[in-house]
Formats: structure tokens, C-alpha cells, sequence
């Protein structure tokens, strides 16, 4: 599972519940944490720490988003995030963000991340953000084979995930599945090249689902 930083529900929350149910004889799996490349750097720190202290194994960085998109589906339906649910990851020295209860959709939503989303996160930040943690870091949001490559030649940084961000994003983006072929080619290439066993290479591939209902 991935928690999002933008989830209804906190870090903690959501760890004490999986490990009540571990203690009950559920498997709940591996727990990640997705991390925003936020402008506050305090910010960033403290939810690694928070990550960390609450047994989260990897943090999943999404870099494909250093600013919203325009979400024409979202904006045409009028949905709004209900007044009742708040944002209680995006904490700083124990203090609910001034904008906890934006709206989902609509120019609410754009200013929040457009003050809160670093447009400007590059290699170099990505450096910084992987030296404040010991957790492995997984970058989402790459759909290039040159991004593929970089992101592997930096220190923390331990897998990709091929996303489109449910096209959402970008008009007219490919599917993800397209670029699944080219980057077997690309990453089994490289990291045979690195002496890793090739057949352990083919093994280093998942898919997630996003946003699964039950009706």
C-alpha cells in the first residue's frame, strides 16, 4: 500500500490500524508513504521523520506534478472535498497547514499546490530529499527512458514507477502501458551492465492500482 501525503487520514492513523490488523493474523503487506516535492523543506523533513517513526519501508516521490493540471472531468462535475475532511499530513511543528480544508477541485485547489508544490524540484533537490532519509526512495511519475536512466545513477534512489498520473496531468499523454516495453528494454539493459544478475533484473517489476471501489 502508498499512503498519500494528501490523504484524508494521517501517517499515523493509517500505521496504528494496519498494525492492529497484523496483530489480528491479517497480512497487510508492505506500507509506503508518496511524498510531494513541497517548496518547505520543514515540511519535507518532517514527514520523512514521520514516515520513518510510523515503519513506512519507502518513500515514493512524485515528480510529474510541479504544478496541477487542469482536470476538466473534476472542474465540469463541481465536485468539492467535503467541509468535514481535512489534509492532516500536510502538518509543520504541529500546526494544521492555514489551507487544511481546501477544496478539492477548482482555483482553491490550483493556489494550495501552487504554494505548496516546489515547481522548480530538480536532480539536485532530488539529492537532498535522498540524503534526509535511510529509507530506499522510489521516484513516480517517469515516462522517458533518459529520466529512467538518471534516476538510477542517484545515491537513494532504489526504483521508478512508469506513470502517467491517470492522464490527468498532461493532454494526450501516452498510457503507461506504451512505455512499460521500453523500459524493460532500458532498465534490464542497465542494470545487467552493472553486474546484476540479469534473471533477478526481469523480477523488478510491479503494477499498482489506483483508487480501487467496491460497489
Amino acid at each position: 500500500m502508498i499512503l498519500s501525503s494528501w490523504s484524508n487520514t494521517s501517517v499515523e492513523d493509517v500505521a496504528e490500524a494496519m498494525q492492529s490488523l497484523e496483530q489480528d493474523g491479517c497480512s497487510m503487506g508492505l506500507r509506503w508513504f508518496q511524498l510531494q516535492a513541497f517548496s518547505n523543506e520543514t515540511l519535507t523533513s518532517q514527514l520523512i521523520q514521520r514516515a520513518e517513526k510510523n515503519g513506512y519501508k519507502a518513500l515514493v516521490v512524485t515528480v510529474d506534478t510541479p504544478i496541477l493540471g487542469r482536470r476538466l472531468a473534476a472542474l465540469k462535475s463541481g465536485f468539492d472535498l467535503p467541509h468535514h475532511l481535512r489534509l492532516p499530513n500536510l502538518l509543520l511543528s504541529g500546526k494544521a497547514s492555514s489551507n487544511s480544508q481546501v477544496q478539492s477541485q477548482g482555483p482553491g485547489l490550483h493556489q494550495y499546490t501552487r504554494e505548496l508544490i516546489d515547481p522548480g524540484f530538480d536532480w539536485n533537490k532530488l539529492d537532498w530529499l535522498c540524503s534526509q532519509t535511510s529509507l530506499p526512495v522510489i521516484l513516480k511519475g517517469i515516462l522517458t527512458r533518459e529520466d529512467a536512466r538518471e534516476a538510477l545513477r542517484h545515491r537513494g534512489v532504489r526504483g521508478i514507477v512508469v506513470s502517467n498520473h491517470g492522464a490527468r496531468q498532461l493532454d494526450g499523454v501516452p498510457a503507461t502501458v506504451r512505455h512499460m516495453v521500453f523500459y524493460v528494454i532500458a532498465l534490464v539493459t542497465n542494470l545487467a551492465r552493472s553486474s546484476i544478475n540479469f534473471s533477478l533484473s526481469l523480477s523488478l517489476f510491479f503494477f499498482f492500482a489506483d483508487r480501487l471501489f467496491k460497489f
